[in-house]
Parts: C-alpha cells; structure tokens; sequence
C-alpha cells in the first residue's frame, strides 16, 4: 500500500507542476473580443449602408428588382430623376 500511496502523491504533484497559463488563456480571448469589435467598428465607418433612402431612384438593380416583382407594369429610368435618391424622391 504504502508503494501505491507513494506512486499517487507523485502523479498528483505532476499534474500540479502542469499549471495552465490561465492568464495567457484570458488575454487572448479578451484580445480577439476586442478586435472582433474594433473591425465591425470599422466596417461599419468605411463601409456605411446606404439604405433605402440612399439607393438612387434610376439604379438598375432596383429597376430590375421591380420589375421581376411588377405583374401589370414596368418601371424605367427616367430623366427627370437622374442623380435622385430615393429620399430625395420621397421628398418631392
């Protein structure tokens, strides 16, 4: 018994010198939390959504987008318009 005993202690006190680097473990996932957060900051700044009222009145993927849902009527470009956002015609 004693020689198990022994063997026990021996194993134990290897797992104790095994100390995991529990701060290095924090740093890290606190660091790509932060700069998971930093680069949604950022794209947000350098690549604002225009919305709907930004889009303009004449783009041609809205056009398009009408008329695949349009059944009666086509929507085109109009001259009157041009340079015209949505908000801008909202405006009007």
């Amino acid at each position: 018994m004693p020689a198990d005993l022994s063997k026990a202690k021996e194993a134990q006190a290897k797992r104790a010198k095994k100390s995991k680097n529990t701060t290095l473990q924090y740093y890290l996932w606190i660091g790509g939390a932060v700069a998971a957060l930093v680069g949604a900051v950022l794209v947000l700044i350098l690549n604002p959504d225009k919305g709907p009222s930004g889009t303009l009145v004449n783009d041609d993927g809205m056009i398009t987008h009408v008329n695949r849902n349009a059944k009666t009527w086509s929507a085109g470009k109009s001259s009157m318009f041009t340079g015209w956002s949505l908000g801008d015609a909202k405006r009007l």
